[in-house]
């Protein structure tokens, strides 16, 4: 229904599925998850009071979620892996502490920290002068699926070409390992990043608001 990189793949792993709601131009995707969580696409959704957790498309109308306390907004994207013409090769980290100095420094809020079970592996790129500009890990979650995760720039060299070298990097190695397509989520804040996403070729595959469901 909804192309073939589409959130509910990469969100919604088959062996925690449990059913699925249609309603007016909207369809939630129900699965457990540390009590239940829904993933909600369309502007229309049912919200049930069983849902402890739960993402709304961000074009839900306000009126509809006013008793729920709004946890989060991201966006998802996607993309197919393939390599870049003339993209920089990323260097495979596999020293824990360095990694996680590194994203302690310049990117404290990382969703993964090293070392995690769900990373097949941690590509970084340098400067000419050998210091690490970028750090970012391909993870595979629970859905089978892969997922771009704690991109980090140092924070005295953005803007200079780093993250898009790194992003290329990482997708090069990972159509190198015959992984067909690729995830990530960001804040929807974070213009900076979301920009660098699409320069790099990731299409938009939503964005949500993610709520608490009522106590």
């Amino acid at each position: 229904m909804f192309g073939e990189l589409n959130v509910p793949r990469f969100w919604i792993p088959p062996k925690n599925f449990l059913y699925a709601i249609e309603s007016e131009n909207s369809l939630a995707f129900v699965r457990e998850d540390e009590g239940i969580y829904a993933l909600v696409i369309g502007p229309h959704p049912i919200i049930e009071s069983t849902w402890s957790r739960f993402s709304l498309s961000r074009e839900v109308d306000r009126v509809a979620t006013e008793n729920f306390t709004l946890r989060g907004q991201w966006d998802a994207y996607g993309i197919f892996s393939h390599p870049f013409k003339d993209g920089v090769k990323i260097e495979l980290l596999t020293d824990d502490v360095v990694i996680n100095d590194f994203l302690q420094a310049h990117g404290p809020d990382s969703s993964v920290f090293a070392p995690n079970p769900e990373v097949i592996f941690w590509g970084a790129v340098r400067t000419g002068d050998g210091e690490i500009a970028a750090i970012g890990a391909l993870t595979q979650w629970e859905s089978g699926e892969h997922i771009i995760s704690s991109v980090a720039t140092n924070s005295q060299l953005r803007g200079q070409g780093y993250g898009a070298a790194l992003m290329s990097g990482l997708l090069t190695q990972a159509d190198l390992l015959k992984i067909e397509r690729v995830g990530l989520a960001v804040y929807a804040k974070n213009d900076v990043a979301k920009r660098l996403y699409e320069r790099v070729g990731f299409q938009s595959m939503g964005q949500f608001n993610s709520f608490e469901g009522k106590s």
